[in-house]
């Protein structure tokens, strides 16, 4: 769809989407492409796209079913429902509606990935997935100058000196047993803890297609399940201490709220999108949540009804906070942007771009003054909240995957097993080593204490006290200025 006059990169994703239906179902069209040929230019020009069907898909031509749907014991819905919105859009009739650079639609599907199968899980339990990886892998070959332009862009923004950056890092290694550990039904995806440090929410994937959410209090041996009807992958967990709720945004595009003494459902309701992250502001009634379309939506706690919902950006939006009160909301997209909004207006407060990478999460420090990021590609900065372009940089050599920021610190977990320490301004770094042997997905403080929890992809919780790692941490930087 289009015309000669519109030419260019929206014309060349039109391609691609064309080409990933095509090895999706090997040899598959998107569009009837049988009968007369004034039908087939309606249906390309006019019919929407078909999506993509559980639980096999089956090509028209050849009547084979894929190996990327054999290779899977059960389709994921929520899997499929991901890939048809990345398809939807790289078809859409209106080029200005489709990703705007072949860039753009390499990092959804890569983030696709990152979703469903973890970083390593995908090569080590789905290895055919991998190996017939044309359904993804086509990016590296048909969009291989978008993504050697974009990785030389990275090194560009990589080699360009930050004002009052420091150029080493102090570093130290510590190791540490955690004081209790906890095994959860799957991987972890969302750990949050309560004020006062006494109930951690944590929630993941049970299958490929359902979730599952429980409470944890340091007092009990195991988790205590929240129960809910097909309870699907959740991304993102919030108590509400004042109404006594914890608060859940799932794949599926509904909000969930869950009593904290019975553990029973207390509100399901649909969302204007699938929500990837959510923050509460403490003190307040107000709640916001992030989604895959770019938007943010405001809740009221008091009934859980929108106040107002905001368009941020074009991309997936990783992680969303209330930045030094509830009307300033920092958000964190796919693209390597950071934005600060107006939370009543939506308008730009200020924004830092071309960071290089997926924003994977985004802390903002209790006083409000500091917001810490971790990129999904190894990369972790410290902004001044005022002020996202007075920041600071530093390599983790690992994927990230969760960031927490205090005032004085901030620690961050990856795909590794071990946890990095970080002073406020990144120059000094201490390395946990925990003793496990699987990637860690999540972390959170437990109050206001030094007692931390970290979820793993081998579906374990580690609780433990981190006094000795800040001490050191302190000892680094008080050397330093000695």
């Amino acid at each position: 769809p289009g015309s000669a006059l519109t030419i260019g990169p929206a014309a060349d994703i039109y391609s691609l989407g064309l080409l990933l239906y095509h090895l999706l179902t090997l040899g598959g069209f998107p569009y009837p492409v049988d009968g007369e040929l004034s039908a087939v230019l309606h249906h390309i020009a006019r019919v929407p796209a078909k999506s993509l069907e559980a639980p096999v898909i089956v090509s028209q031509r050849t009547h084979c079913v894929p190996l990327w749907i054999t290779a899977l014991p059960r389709v994921s819905r929520v899997l499929l429902e991901d890939l048809n919105g990345v398809l939807q859009r790289t078809l859409q009739k209106d080029p200005a509606q489709r990703y705007p650079d072949a860039s753009s639609l390499t990092r959804e599907l890569e983030s696709v990935l990152s979703t469903h199968f973890g970083n390593r899980g995908l090569t080590r339990r789905h290895w055919l997935i991998a190996g017939s990886a044309g359904a993804f892998g086509f990016v590296g070959a048909a969009a291989w100058g978008a993504r050697h332009a974009r990785e030389r862009r990275i090194y560009e923004v990589r080699s360009v000196p930050v004002a009052g950056a420091e150029t080493k890092s102090r570093q130290t290694a510590l190791s540490l047993e955690p004081m209790a550990t906890a095994s959860v039904p799957g991987p972890v995806r969302a750990l949050v803890a309560s004020t006062d440090g006494q109930w951690v929410a944590c929630a993941g994937m049970a299958t490929q297609d359902s979730g599952f959410a429980g409470l944890w209090s340091v007092t009990e041996s195991q988790p205590r399940w929240l129960h809910t009807e097909k309870l699907p992958p959740l991304a993102a967990l919030v108590f509400d201490e004042p109404r006594g709720m914890l608060l859940g945004a799932g794949h599926d595009g509904y909000f969930y709220a869950w009593q904290l003494e019975s553990g029973t459902l207390q509100e399901k309701l649909r969302l204007y999108d699938s929500s990837l992250c959510m923050d509460r502001e403490a003190g307040t009634g107000v709640l916001v949540i992030g989604s895959r379309s770019g938007h943010v939506q405001i809740l009221s706690t008091d009934s859980y009804q929108q106040r107002a919902k905001l368009h941020v950006c074009a991309e997936h939006m990783r992680s969303v906070r209330f930045c030094g009160g509830a009307d300033r909301i920092i958000a964190g997209c796919d693209a390597g942007a950071i934005y600060l909004i107006d939370a009543t207006s939506g308008e730009s407060l200020d924004r830092v771009e071309s960071l290089g990478g997926i924003v994977a999460s985004l802390s903002v420090a209790p006083s409000g003054k500091r917001v810490v990021a971790a990129l999904y590609e190894g990369w972790i900065f410290s902004f001044d909240a005022k002020n996202l372009n007075d920041m600071r940089e530093a390599n983790v050599e690992q994927q990230l995957h969760s960031v927490y920021a205090a005032d004085q610190w901030a620690v961050a977990v990856g795909t590794s097993e071990r946890v990095d320490f970080f002073s406020s301004d990144l120059a000094s770094r201490v390395t946990l080593a925990m003793g496990s042997t699987t990637e860690t997905t999540a972390i959170t403080r437990c109050g206001r204490d030094q007692y931390f929890m970290t979820g793993g992809h081998d579906g374990v919780l580690r609780y433990f006290h981190a006094s000795d790692v800040l001490a050191k941490l302190s000892f680094l930087g008080e050397r330093a200025s000695a």
